[in-house]
């Protein structure tokens, strides 16, 4: 077991095989669970490797094999199975020689990759979980989690929300933070997980919650759904879908921006909305807008958990007094192992992008300090998404923004200039939307593309946000 764990052996086989038998959901999910489980321990039983990494669509199966891998003291690497090429190339730099696939049959990309990685100094070879930030657009990193970063998360997530056993709802992939928490939130409050169908489509039903549970719905414990603003529109737009909603204590929203329509729309129909904030470097969440003060219509601010402390700086490095404006610092015992910044008095922390105040205790958030977009609970970094743009003759130059969208919280938008625009072909967007597909993840794929005579950039070369906030304008 994992050194130093104080977590009543979270990952022990004995409490793994007690979640995957009765506490995850639905039946077929825990049916195909339990197998990917069994078979992955068969596999690994034979296998000298530290280490796996994972790389499979379905949830269910990909949680199977996660908790596998930790049952049989291994660590494990969380791929996104929807990376292309270049971001599986930047992966494969980080994983150590000597790691396994597990669930990689059905993905043709990872068979071209190889691990270069440097291998665990002995003494760190503690059981970790390594997730990845940062490849939906940024340079592919990963964090590595312990069942203590983990558990502490989790305990103080339960925790907010005054009630236990927690059951959760999750349409979030495992191979993102948001996606495993729930898993971690179920196994140590002794509370259930329904997996579901993220995408919401039209054609797909809102799924029965717990259906086959000995434990009823009425007189239950806190229930809890996790979605990224696009999940929460598209099941609003549901005939069924604001009634489906209100059985939850808690819908919690991360991952992106949310537009002020959705939120006053999930408001006039009565759902306890939370508003999250935390990374994967924190375990997800370590403040939230409560859904209380949510529907009395209190301004957006962070409720910060127990087992976490925000500090804010000002441009000098210096605390900010209260209210005043500044760089948002986390302390926090889930921090992952990567985070080595201390500040003065030695705590570990984490020094953010993010800009906000502190009043009262909450947190206040007004946006990024750097440019990263957050679009449908990814993050792009238009830096990549230019790179790629520029290696094109099409394009002589390039820049990536955010706009607002009532949907993905933030769309990508490319201001191009075209090389010999006269006899550029009149289908070019479409061109150059294939090409950015073909190199990175389909969240970076711009989806406005406006050609410029020049970006809008001053004789200083400093943006200028009024001639850029003239291009983006809509065309009446």
């Amino acid at each position: 077991m994992i050194s130093g764990d104080t977590s009543g052996a979270l990952f022990s086989r004995a409490s793994i095989e007690c979640f995957l038998g009765k506490q995850l959901f639905p039946e077929v999910s825990s049916q195909e669970a339990k197998q990917a489980y069994e078979n992955a321990l068969a596999e690994l039983k034979e296998s000298p490797a530290d280490s796996v990494v994972i790389a499979c669509s379905s949830f269910s199966r990909y949680i199977g094999l996660m908790l596998a891998s930790l049952a049989a003291n291994r660590s494990v690497y969380c791929a996104n199975p929807h990376w292309r090429e270049q971001e599986w190339d930047e992966a494969g730099r980080e994983i150590p020689a000597g790691t396994v696939w597990l669930g990689s049959e059905e993905n043709a990309s990872c068979n071209k990759i190889i691990f270069q990685g440097d291998a665990f100094p002995s003494e760190e070879k503690s059981v970790r979980i390594f997730i990845p930030t940062g490849g939906t657009g940024g340079k592919v990193r990963f964090m590595a989690h312990n069942e203590m970063t983990l558990a502490a998360a989790a305990r103080a997530q339960c925790a907010v929300f005054g009630k236990q056993p927690l059951d959760s709802v999750s349409p979030l992939p495992p191979w993102h933070i948001s996606g495993i928490m729930p898993v971690v939130r179920a196994m140590v409050s002794a509370g259930r997980l329904q997996l579901c169908d993220g995408s919401f489509g039209e054609s797909i039903p809102l799924p029965n919650l717990f259906s086959g549970s000995k434990v009823p719905l009425s007189g239950r414990n806190f229930l809890l759904l996790s979605v990224v603003p696009t999940q929460l529109r598209r099941i609003l737009a549901k005939p069924d879908g604001a009634t489906w909603l209100r059985q939850f204590d808690c819908v919690l929203l991360g991952g992106a921006a949310t537009s002020p329509d959705l939120l006053e729309q999930a408001r006039e129909e009565g759902i306890r909305i939370g508003i999250g904030y935390g990374m994967t470097e924190t375990a997800a969440f370590v403040a939230v807008h409560l859904p209380g003060d949510f529907l009395e219509e209190k301004p957006v601010s962070g409720t910060v958990l127990s087992h976490a402390g925000i500090r804010i700086l000002d441009t000098e490095g210096n605390a900010a007094a209260e209210g005043e404006h500044g760089r948002v610092v986390i302390s926090a015992d889930s921090l992952a192992d990567e985070i080595g910044a201390v500040d003065s008095v030695g705590r570990k922390c984490l020094y953010t992008q993010d800009e906000g105040f502190l009043r009262d205790g909450r947190l206040y958030l007004l946006g990024r300090l750097d440019r990263h977009i957050i679009t449908g609970g990814e993050k792009v970094d238009p830096r990549r998404v230019e790179e790629v743009l520029a290696g094109t003759s099409m394009v002589k130059a390039v820049l990536v923004v955010g706009e607002p969208d009532a949907e993905w919280g933030m769309r990508i938008v490319a201001l191009v200039e075209l090389n010999n625009a006269p006899k550029v072909s009149p289908n070019w967007q479409n061109q150059l939307s294939e090409y950015v597909r073909s190199q990175l993840a389909r969240h970076c794929v711009p989806r406005r593309w406006i050609a410029v005579s020049r970006l809008p950039f001053n004789e200083r070369g400093k943006l200028d946000r009024g001639l850029l906030a003239e291009l983006l304008a809509p065309v009446n």
